[in-house]
């Protein structure tokens, strides 16, 4: 595989991401609009500026919510986005910060809001995006073996025999190829029904039991824990990108080749 393929196929599945978080923005917005419900587009392509603010909550409800120690200040952090040039909304962070062993460590409360700091209830649609992708793009393989993606990048996927892959074959390879979204997509939306759930109080009780666990977390352990994750992310994400045996890891997974045409 040369290097020119590697990024043929590389930018062909970004393309094809994008496509697909703008079908599922679409789709968010006509729900929005019929609905008057609450769902965010995608945050592929996203915009935000943020502010520090003193006058989101008093003293006393900050003491409240993060009760401080010696040493610990508060912050108040007022953000808008908006995602796909559609869909605009605000969050808002709550903050205790303080030093140890020359380190700035802090605990943040984040929740949606509105343009005063309320708390307001969403729905992001993002993690559909990769939650759909895999069977958007097995439907297009077995229908023409080309995602709009690979069209356009001059790549075609066939079986074996070199005809078009079966569905079955075609889901498997995406399944695959996109585990890590689906796994991180399926840990997003169970953390957002979850968050969404819970008032600012019962959040803030979360956030102090984090604040006691962090005081125990040593800096090997942080570096232990980000390390695994790095090498998670490089090998399911860019690992996939490299041939085995004349074949991408997916197309072998699978009984499939990709080629140019």
């Amino acid at each position: 595989m040369t290097k020119r393929y590697f990024w043929r196929r590389l930018i062909a599945y970004i393309v094809d991401l994008l496509l697909c978080g703008f079908l599922v923005t679409i789709v968010s917005v006509a729900l929005n609009g019929a609905f008057s419900s609450a769902i965010l587009a995608p945050s592929i392509i996203k915009s935000s500026t943020c502010e520090a603010r003193d006058d989101l909550f008093t003293i006393e409800r900050m003491n409240e919510l993060l009760p401080l120690e010696a040493g610990q200040i508060h912050q108040q952090i007022l953000c808008k986005q908006t995602n796909m040039l559609t869909t605009s909304f605000h969050t808002t962070t709550l903050r205790k910060v303080w030093m140890m062993e020359n380190a700035n460590l802090w605990v943040t409360l984040d929740y949606y809001s509105d343009e005063n700091g309320n708390q307001r209830a969403y729905i992001s649609s993002e993690p559909f995006v990769y939650l759909l992708a895999p069977f958007l793009f097995a439907l297009c393989l077995s229908t023409w073996g080309q995602t709009p993606g690979k069209r356009l990048l001059g790549l075609i996927v066939s079986s074996e025999d070199v005809g078009r892959p079966s569905l079955p074959s075609a889901l498997k390879r995406e399944i695959f190829k996109g585990s890590i979204f689906l796994i991180l997509a399926l840990l997003q939306v169970y953390t957002m029904f979850t968050a969404n759930s819970l008032d600012l109080e019962e959040a803030a009780k979360l956030v102090q039991s984090m604040s006691a666990e962090l005081e125990h977390f040593s800096f090997g352990d942080m570096l232990t824990f980000d390390l695994v994750l790095c090498l998670a992310g490089l090998w399911l994400l860019f690992g996939s990108f490299i041939i085995w045996r004349g074949q991408t890891y997916w197309d072998r997974f699978a009984n499939l080749k990709t080629d140019l045409y």
